[in-house]
């Protein structure tokens, strides 16, 4: 076994490989942790901005149908607009991690993730588009693009959290780390 091979496996399964002198490797990995974060954070703004609208569009609906003559066909639609994004490009990461847990026979928590939200958004694509597959007689139907946009951004919210605990946590411990005495 080669470094070259250990270093395909550990990042088929998801996870990064940093190479670097002993030296960088403190400076690197502070580097990695803050560009995680601010990615983090960027998703998760874009996503809680796009799920706003959406969630006052699916619970306000029978006021903004009353107020401003939104018929429901066209709220479903501009849902799926705000939605779309949420689910594909701020969800994007839990897609990866199904497929690379797929490839290994596993599930996780991605696996529940993409799983949950493309059936609540799948669906909710039928209700959009072909609403006559699933409508029943005297039924109304509703669409949850809410459901799987809320889902998404409020697990990126504790991912962001998470990291930032992780990055606090491992600043004070440098910082213990350097407070050591030399000599004994």
């Amino acid at each position: 076994v080669t470094i070259r091979d250990l270093k395909k496996v550990v990042e088929e399964a998801g996870y990064q490989v940093l190479e670097v002198k002993e030296e960088d490797i403190v400076e690197k990995e502070k580097l990695a942790r803050e560009g995680e974060l601010s990615r983090l954070k960027k998703k998760f703004i874009i996503g809680a901005v796009l799920l706003v609208p959406i969630l006052i569009l699916m619970y306000g609906d029978s006021l903004l149908e009353k107020w401003v003559g939104l018929s429901m066909e066209t709220n479903f639609f501009i849902q799926f607009l705000l939605a779309t994004p949420v689910q594909f490009w701020v969800g994007w990461q839990f897609y990866v991690g199904f497929w690379k847990a797929t490839k290994h026979k596993t599930s996780d928590m991605n696996t529940l993730i993409a799983v949950g939200t493309s059936a609540a958004y799948l669906y909710s694509l039928i209700v959009t588009f072909v609403p006559h597959l699933i409508m029943v007689k005297g039924l109304m139907i509703d669409a949850y693009f809410d459901t799987s946009a809320a889902i998404i951004v409020l697990i990126l919210l504790g991912r962001f959290l998470e990291a930032r605990a992780k990055g606090k946590t491992s600043e004070a411990i440098k910082k213990l780390i350097g407070l050591q005495p030399k000599t004994a």
